[in-house]
This record gives C-alpha cells, sequence and structure tokens, in this order.
C-alpha cells in the first residue's frame, strides 16, 4: 500500500512518505541455519521519507476496511519481530521496517473478516509528530 499523503511540487506531484504493508512466512532456524521449516507468518511494514527534511515517524496503525468488533476498525500490534524505538527518525530517503509475527488469535480474526466480506482488506496507517499521517 502506498501512502496517500502527498505534496505539490512546482510541476509534478511526489509522496511525503511511502508505507507498504506485506505479508510473509518466517522459517524457522537453528544455529543460524534455516531448516526448512514453516515457524509462522508475519506482516511488514516498510515506511520510506520521501521529503527533503527529516520526519519523526509514530507505530504503525492498521485499519480494517469493516469493523473487527462493533465499530471498531483498528488496531495496533504489540508483538513486534525486533521492537523499533518511536517515534522513528527517518532522513531524505531513509526507511524503516517493521514485523509482526501473527499469533492464532490474530489469524483467527483475520479470517473471521473473510468470511464476513471475501474482499476485506487490511492497512497501515503511520503518522508523524506532526499528525502527518499515511496510508
Amino acid at each position: 500500500m502506498k501512502s496517500e499523503g502527498a505534496k505539490q511540487g512546482q510541476d509534478t506531484l511526489h509522496p511525503v512518505a511511502n508505507v507498504d504493508l506485506s505479508q510473509g512466512l518466517l522459517f524457522e532456524t537453528y544455529v543460524g541455519k534455516p531448516t526448512g521449516k514453516i515457524d509462522g507468518v508475519a506482516i511488514t511494514v516498510v515506511v520510506t521519507n520521501c521529503e527533503k527534511e527529516s520526519r519523526f515517524f509514530n507505530y504503525p496503525i492498521f485499519r480494517t476496511s469493516i469493523p473487527i468488533v462493533g465499530t471498531n476498525d483498528s488496531f495496533q500490534m504489540l508483538n513486534a519481530i525486533h521492537p523499533i524505538v518511536f517515534p522513528a527518525k527517518l532522513e531524505y530517503g531513509e526507511q524503516f521496517s517493521i514485523s509482526y509475527k501473527l499469533n492464532p488469535a490474530n489469524i483467527e480474526i483475520f479470517s473471521s473478516l473473510l468470511e464476513k466480506d471475501s474482499n476485506a482488506t487490511i492497512k497501515a496507517i503511520v503518522a508523524t509528530t506532526l499528525y502527518e499521517i499515511f496510508k
């Protein structure tokens, strides 16, 4: 997913930041070498600062296209595989990447959303300390 936050340049529109959300498999390792066994599933958020000025980014929030419970459609993941100290300062062109291992409860919740709507989606939202919001 790319950011919706953009800034008007002289002749072109360019993003202030990019936010990408992806999923992947985690593989088990033994003494630093992969064993070939799948250890789980993770979602990863990569944020890139596209502005010449540095920005301080807060932790990602996730939003579903349909409510999870009642009217609540947003949540925060707390189980980062390699935690980052937020706010994260990014200079021009720098990135941070944070991955979260999905536990069985996460997978059950996401599956229930797909049962309600087979086109349900999840997007990552990241804000700066100045409340600039990127999706």
